[in-house]
């Protein structure tokens, strides 16, 4: 998801990255913790301006949405029989309350907002801006290596476990639901494990002969422009409106 749009020369590209990272986080906190649907009516306008002034492909932000509503699908299968409150339809010894199917939708909503706005604001920027932001931020170090690291190497790690998996079929392993299957399984991750130990140290003492020190240098440097400031004021005013709702409905 993170920079798979970042190539572009709308608006949203071009705002501050530190700005797009404040506001998608103070957003999504603020959505979290929304328990009723009027202020989170209000609160969607932000990613769908976001993602109009950003021009993203809607099949491609469907495509992005398809894992989230997968997982959230197992959700409005357990959750209404699940939850107590008021039944609204019985079937056997299952009982589907009217509590259970808001809350449901009330998960579905908030976690479609949170990714839409994620997908407008950070999928819009070059990883490394976003690093670079993080440090500007005065976010700790580690958390920011991590972060980049992460998004750098799993996907080498998945290309591994690919070609790995590719040798074992290539000399006849078949899946199946026996001890051969799992011990081969074990052998792969393990090997896997080995393989990723083997090449964190290759990258850092390269690093460290490249002179690292715990920092990422860039020669681009992040300044606050007229745009930006709009923007981050406006962004202000959307969530504050959101939390006014929020502070509102608990009288």
């Amino acid at each position: 998801m993170i920079e798979s749009q970042f190539q572009g020369q709308t608006v949203i590209h071009r705002l501050d990255p530190r700005v797009k990272f404040l506001t998608a986080l103070i957003f999504s906190v603020v959505v979290a913790v929304q328990s009723r649907f009027t202020p989170l009516l209000w609160g969607a306008v932000l990613p769908v301006v976001v993602l109009i002034l950003a021009r993203l492909n809607p099949l491609k932000v469907a495509r992005r949405l398809a894992p989230v509503n997968g997982f959230i699908l197992m959700l409005w299968l357990i959750l209404p029989l699940s939850y107590s409150g008021h039944p609204i339809y019985r079937f056997g010894p299952l009982t589907i309350t009217e509590e259970g199917i808001r809350e449901t939708l009330l998960i579905t909503v908030k976690s479609n907002l949170i990714v839409l706005a994620v997908i407008g604001l950070l999928s819009t920027s070059a990883v490394f801006d976003l690093v670079y932001a993080l440090q500007s931020l005065r976010l700790p170090n580690k958390l920011v290596q991590l972060f980049f690291f992460s998004y750098r190497y799993i996907p080498v790690l998945y290309s591994e476990y690919e070609r790995l998996h590719n040798a074992m079929k290539m000399r006849g392993f078949r899946a199946g639901t026996n001890l051969h299957t799992y011990r081969s399984y074990a052998y792969l991750v393990g090997m896997l494990l080995l393989r990723s130990y083997e090449r964190s140290q290759r990258v850092y003492q390269a690093m460290l002969m490249r002179g690292f020190d715990g920092r990422f240098r860039t020669i681009r440097e992040l300044r606050m422009k007229r745009s930006d400031a709009l923007a981050a004021a406006a962004a202000t005013a959307h969530l504050v409106g959101v939390g006014y709702l929020i502070w509102m409905g608990s009288f």
